[in-house]
């Protein structure tokens, strides 16, 4: 069997904060979600999308936000702990005071683990 390592991302590489707010599902007046849960050495990078349709050009921008699962850490009563909480399609995150809605959220993995996960984010 072979085992495969590979390297968690360097925090250096994850300058950033995100509160996660799980999605709890719909409630008679919208979307209810739990309690924001901050997430510490992340990384969101924007991103542009040109669309063409048959009648006009539409640009959508959306953000990646990266969380590996061993350089990502949770806040818990202000102290950081390990990543304990696994981002899902849904979820809001909130990121330099814009709020966004988790569309995709991938899980790469090395070996049989995951290393860490992928998301796109659209604007509320």
């Amino acid at each position: 069997m072979i085992t495969i390592f590979i390297k968690p991302i360097p925090p250096i590489m994850m300058p950033h904060t995100v509160q996660l707010h799980s999605y709890n599902g719909s409630v008679r007046y919208g979307d209810s979600y739990a309690d924001p849960v901050t997430i510490t050495h992340v990384r969101v990078v924007p991103k542009s999308q040109l669309k063409f349709g048959a009648n006009a050009e539409t640009i959508d921008f959306i953000s990646m936000l990266y969380i590996d699962v061993n350089t990502s850490n949770q806040v818990v009563n202000g102290i950081e702990q390990d990543l304990k909480i696994v981002p899902k399609e849904k979820d809001k995150v909130t990121y330099d005071g814009k709020d966004y809605i988790i569309s995709n959220a991938n899980e790469l993995l090395a070996g049989n683990e995951v290393h860490h996960y992928e998301c796109e984010l659209n604007g509320m």
